[in-house]
């Protein structure tokens, strides 16, 4: 599948970055067991650039589905015709479902504060606070000319980030990247 994103310049000094850094398959290792990590645009300051950053931000969703799923259950527990002819493999289903969103929940909680760099592992970071998105309309009517201020200063120049949406459709391999729990990158899928 391709993707359209966008580039980033600062209006100051020769910085150049791209979204395409928060694309891939970002896993924590633990145990042999793997578990997404949520990341998000950010500023290292070890790395000098723009980089993926863990993002610990999802905790109301995470309890709205903990509460959306723990409702289904007790529907399919509460109905008699679910009951008699639902799968146990449904209700075993939408149990692990709860165990893995309460997991989320208390690694967020544990961890939140502590987000890293996801090429370093530095704590060294701050959030992409800026706006980079790009609404169909802005761009539909001049493509390749899409541009907008972010709002983000760029850290140590006191530029400003400009997002230019790049309309070119690119297809990147998809790379697995794998962190240790506490965020650190691991070298390889066996460390």
């Amino acid at each position: 599948m391709s993707f359209t994103y966008v580039i980033f310049d600062c209006d100051k000094c020769d910085f150049h970055g791209n979204s395409t850094i928060t694309w891939g398959d970002f896993r924590y290792v633990n145990e042999s067991k793997e578990t997404n990590v949520y990341c998000d645009l950010g500023w290292c300051f070890e790395c000098n650039k723009l980089v993926p950053i863990e993002d610990f931000s999802d905790s109301d969703r995470v309890i709205d589905l903990i509460e959306l799923t723990t409702k289904e259950l007790e529907a399919k527990a509460n109905n008699k015709f679910s009951i008699a002819f639902s799968k146990r493999d449904d209700k075993v289903y939408l149990i692990k479902e709860i165990l893995e969103y309460s997991q989320r929940l208390k690694f967020i909680r544990e961890r939140i504060g502590s987000e890293k760099c996801l090429m370093c592992g530095s704590m060294e970071i701050k959030p992409f606070d800026g706006d980079y998105s790009f609404e169909p309309k802005e761009y539909m009517k001049r493509p390749f000319n899409s541009t907008k201020n972010t709002g983000f200063i760029h850290p140590g120049c006191g530029g400003g980030i400009i997002a230019k949406y790049n309309p070119v459709r690119i297809n990147l391999e998809s790379l697995s990247r794998y962190y240790s729990i506490d965020g650190k990158p691991l070298d390889s899928e066996t460390d």
